[in-house]
C-alpha cells in the first residue's frame, strides 16, 4: 500500500509489480515473504501495510483486505543534557539554555519527548534568580533532528550575590530504544551588581591597666548575599607613630577582615600594649586589600 511508515527499498525489500499470495488446492491458506533490511537509523516501529486484491476464483469474497505488520528497530540512543548558555545578570537578563542531544538522529517520524525538572540543589533562587519551572515542562527532540533546547528566564535582582548555580535534570524519554546517559547540566547565573568596601576605625585604643583594642570595620555599600564570607587582607602601614610590638601587638602577614554572608560590616581588632614611656598621643595606620 506505501501507507506505512517503513520505506520500501530501505526497512523492506521492495514488493515487485505482479506480486501474488497462492492458497494451493487442498489448502486454506498461502503465505508470501517481504524481506525486511536492516538499517543504521533510530526510528523506532515502523509500519508495513499490504493489500490482497482481484482472486482468480470465481465465488471467493476478500472481507479483510489488507493488513498491518510493524518493523521493530534494533537501533538504540544516548542523551546526553548539557548547559548550551551560561545566563548573567543583565538589564537584559539573558535566557539559560539547556541541551538536549541525541547520539544519532531521531528518525522516528514524530518528536521525542523528556521531563525536564528544576532540581532545586542550585545556589540560585527559584522565582527570585530565574523563571520557576513548571510541573510537567519538557524538552522535545523533534523528528529529523538530534538536539532539543529549553531555555529558563534569569530574573535580575538588586542583591549582591556573585555567581550561582542553576541544576536541571530529564527523565522519562517518550521513545523505547533511548538511554539517558547524562540527566543533569548546571548553569551559572553571573551577578552584575557590584559593591563599595570602605575601612573605617570604630573605635581608638588606650593604654590604660587594660588597655583598650583598636578596632577597624569593614562596611560593604550593599549586605553580602554571595553564600560565604569575603575576606580582605589586613596590613599594618608602619607609616603611624605608635611602634608594632611596643605601643600594640604586631600584625602578621596573612591577617584579613571577614565579611560574614548576609552582612555588610566586618571587624579586626588589633590589641594595644601598655608601656611604661610616655609618648603622648601615637597613630597606627592600617590598609586592606583584596
Amino acid at each position: 500500500d506505501l501507507t506505512g511508515s517503513a520505506t520500501s527499498g530501505a526497512d523492506y525489500t521492495a514488493v515487485a509489480g505482479g506480486a501474488q499470495v497462492s492458497v494451493a488446492d487442498g489448502s486454506s491458506t498461502g503465505t508470501i515473504t517481504v524481506a525486511v533490511l536492516d538499517d543504521a537509523l533510530f526510528e523506532g516501529t515502523e509500519t508495513f501495510d499490504a493489500t490482497i486484491s482481484n482472486p482468480s476464483a470465481a465465488g471467493v469474497t476478500i472481507t479483510t483486505a489488507s493488513a498491518t505488520a510493524y518493523i521493530t528497530d534494533d537501533e538504540t540512543v544516548t542523551a546526553v543534557l548539557s548547559v548550551s548558555s551560561d545566563a548573567p545578570e543583565d538589564a537584559i537578563p539573558t535566557d539559560i539554555d539547556n541541551t538536549d542531544t541525541l547520539s544519532s538522529v531521531n528518525n522516528t517520524g514524530s518528536a521525542i519527548t523528556f521531563d525536564f525538572d528544576d532540581d532545586l540543589t542550585g545556589s540560585a533562587t527559584s522565582g527570585a534568580d530565574y523563571t520557576a519551572v513548571a510541573g510537567g515542562a519538557q524538552v522535545s527532540v523533534a523528528d529529523g533532528s538530534s538536539t532539543g533546547t529549553i531555555s529558563v528566564a534569569v530574573l535580575d535582582d538588586a542583591l549582591f550575590e556573585g555567581t550561582e548555580t542553576f541544576d536541571a535534570t530529564i527523565s522519562n524519554p517518550s521513545a523505547a530504544g533511548v538511554t539517558i546517559t547524562t540527566a543533569s547540566a548546571t548553569a551559572n547565573i553571573t551577578d552584575d551588581e557590584t559593591v563599595n568596601a570602605v575601612l573605617s576605625v570604630s573605635s581608638d585604643g588606650a593604654e590604660a591597666a587594660v588597655p583598650t583594642d583598636i578596632e577597624y570595620t569593614v562596611t560593604l555599600s550593599s549586605v553580602n548575599n554571595t553564600g560565604s564570607a569575603i575576606t580582605f587582607d589586613f596590613d599594618d602601614d608602619l607609616t603611624g607613630s605608635a611602634t608594632s610590638g611596643t605601643d600594640y601587638t604586631a600584625v602578621y602577614g596573612g591577617a584579613t577582615s571577614s565579611v560574614a554572608d548576609g552582612w555588610s560590616t566586618g571587624t579586626i581588632c588589633v590589641a594595644v600594649l601598655d608601656d611604661a614611656l610616655f609618648e603622648g598621643r601615637e597613630s597606627f595606620g592600617a590598609a586592606f586589600s583584596s
